[in-house]
């Protein structure tokens, strides 16, 4: 006798949704997925300007990223690895090469002073993964760093430099605990950094083709506005491009961000995100020459311009997270002032950076970046509803995000075949 068809419902269309939905039909193609996005566009986070061949949010993984590992392997996407790694630091004043080993930052501060001493030690210990557990009661990475570096500004703004585009908050905002796990991911001994040639859309667009090809239904401009269990069923209610809708199903997957516009079961929980800008610009190939020399692997600095980064052949990155402090100026002049903020920076070669058009440029604003906490739950369960996102990943990224779409669409399977019994 055939199992009557289970329907299950994905709020979301970023990588954990569309994780959610591939797996579940691996694992069982008799369920009937539907999927949810608010927006025009499936993805999420991940953003490729096809213009500039590259991306604008998430743009690698790395080597110890199992789950996407995996995930690129059974698609079979091609993958390249990011070959540069050494990095630049511009702290009050201009670009110094470092590779954060404990001799480099012995170099950058000065043998035998106490900055040195303090971060040298910091960092061997990131290095080597000893800073898990550590945490202990400290309420954010800051209160954290102020005690371990006993109050020397000097280290302390170097980390936070570090960081700053790692996390996209302030560090009395981030929790210790991801913090931490931030520092290690970005100094681990044996970590190796990859990408998608074609931008990381290559990823979401051939989950969508599977998904699709697999009778998937996918719907985009629908705004999910409540999510609560109904008599027998989890019901759905919101907008599809402005009118107002309402569907049922057997079982719910919210990967939304809780950026506090939806209210489910019941409870409409906030968790607290910071956003930034990302902005790309493509340069001559004289000029890609000789900056692509000047920051190496990337240009760290202390300026609103926090990142710099080389994304392939002429085509550069910029990160300006946005703490609630970023100078008013940039809202409406975001190419102009980071323009200036490269001259600054690379003097010698500001004729060149001068010279580029409005046609050289790309800009996106993310109002949602990283959860700037690792939340305990923080969410009502409730009989038929489950959630996935990077946000309830112990590490905020691609690979978190994947890795809880994959448990979903097993706690899911698990749910409605118990039902179907």
């Amino acid at each position: 006798m055939r199992r009557e068809q289970k329907k299950l419902g994905i709020v979301g269309a970023g990588i954990a949704g569309l994780s959610t939905a591939w797996r579940l039909h691996q694992t069982d193609p008799n369920v009937a997925i539907v999927v949810l996005e608010k927006t025009q566009r499936l993805g999420g986070r991940i953003e490729t300007d096809r213009r500039m061949r590259a991306d604008h949010g998430a743009h690698y993984f790395l080597h110890s990223d199992t789950h996407v590992w995996d995930l690129v392997r059974c698609l079979g996407l091609e993958t390249q690895r990011i070959e540069d790694q050494r990095q630049m630091f511009a702290i009050g004043g201009l670009p110094v090469p470092a590779s954060l080993s404990s001799g480099d930052v012995q170099r950058l501060f000065g043998p035998g002073r106490r900055t040195a001493r303090l971060l040298s030690q910091l960092l061997r210990e990131a290095e080597d993964g000893a800073l898990s557990g550590q945490a202990g009661a400290s309420p954010t990475f800051k209160h954290w760093l102020r005690r371990r570096l006993g109050g020397d500004n000097e280290a302390l703004n170097f980390i936070e430099v570090l960081l700053k585009g790692e996390v996209n908050a302030p560090h009395s905002h981030v929790s210790a605990d991801l913090g931490l796990r931030c520092l290690e991911s970005l100094l681990g001994k044996d970590e190796r950094w990859y990408s998608l040639p074609g931008g990381m859309t290559t990823l979401v667009r051939r989950l969508e083709k599977d998904l699709r090809r697999a009778g998937t239904q996918i719907y985009t401009g629908w705004r999910v506005r409540d999510v609560r269990r109904g008599p027998g069923r989890v019901v759905i209610t919101g907008a599809r491009n402005g009118r107002a809708e309402s569907c049922a199903f057997d079982a719910v997957v919210v990967t939304s961000p809780l950026d506090g516009s939806m209210t489910v079961a019941g409870s409409r929980r906030r968790r607290c995100y910071h956003g930034y800008i990302s902005v790309l610009f493509r340069v001559s190939d004289t000029l890609d020459r000789s900056l692509r020399s000047r920051i190496m692997g990337g240009l760290y600095t202390d300026r609103p311009l926090n990142y710099v980064t080389f994304e392939q052949p002429r085509v550069y990155r910029a990160l300006i997270p946005d703490s609630g402090s970023l100078p008013g100026r940039w809202w409406g002049r975001v190419i102009p002032s980071c323009r200036n903020e490269l001259c600054a920076l690379l003097p010698d070669l500001a004729p060149g950076l001068k010279r580029l058009g409005r046609a050289d440029w790309s800009v996106k604003r993310w109002k949602i970046g990283l959860p700037c906490s690792q939340p305990k739950t923080g969410v009502r369960r409730e009989q038929g509803v489950f959630w996935a996102g990077d946000w309830k990943a112990s590490f905020p990224s691609v690979d978190g995000a994947v890795k809880s779409g994959l448990e979903a669409a097993a706690q899911v399977h698990g749910f409605l075949m118990r039902r179907g019994e």
